[in-house]
């Protein structure tokens, strides 16, 4: 027996709050390899810290830019986030 857990993103919002989610996601992760040297990203273009710096107006280092758009989002979205 399979089951499937497979979600539609069709509307141009679900699309732009996945990535939002997505960049918040990227984020973290680059704050946890940043530890260890230089950061991972998820891309090889632009960081989600250039870009969270770039499209929320946000400045700082990874962790104050990560709060801050951790709050834009819970405020947007109305939903907590780990």
């Amino acid at each position: 027996m399979t089951t499937t857990n497979d979600i539609v993103l069709n509307t141009p919002a679900q699309i732009c709050a996945y990535r939002e989610l997505m960049i918040y996601n990227g984020l973290k992760f680059e704050i946890k390899t940043a530890a260890r040297g230089t950061p991972m990203r998820l891309t090889r273009g632009v960081s989600c810290y250039a870009l969270a710096k770039k499209e929320y107006g946000l400045k700082g280092n990874r962790e104050k830019v990560l709060a801050g758009l951790k709050e834009a989002l819970e405020a947007k979205y109305g939903i907590p986030l780990t």
